[in-house]
């Protein structure tokens, strides 16, 4: 998204907010953030198509505010689903199914 202009990054934001792609603009808020950021901390004035563009998105995110929520719920219970399931493939390597401890006919 860095090598993207200005135009480029709202079409996308404009597009994922039709398809209520709420990731995406998640990620396209954070870009404009970045480069108002980067320009604060270069000792300058940040661009006023990146101000405009940083609160527009903050704008839509705010305004799917639910589904921004559920997009998060799904992760942490991804998250959590999938740090449970390693804890279980742990212990059955520690059962005595695990084919290292099985006795052999020969």
């Amino acid at each position: 998204m860095r090598n993207l202009s200005f135009e480029e990054l709202m079409e996308k934001a404009i597009s994922s907010k039709k398809d209520k792609d709420i990731r995406t603009l998640i990620r396209i808020n954070k870009e404009f953030t970045r480069r108002v950021k980067k320009r604060i901390l270069m000792d300058k004035k940040p661009m006023k198509t990146s101000l405009a563009g940083q609160e527009q998105t903050k704008k839509w995110i705010e305004k799917d505010a639910q589904l921004a929520k559920k997009v998060r719920t799904q992760e942490s219970n991804k998250k959590w689903r999938i740090k449970n399931l390693s804890k279980i493939r742990r212990k059955n390597l520690t059962k005595d199914s695990d084919i290292n401890k099985k006795k052999f006919l020969w």
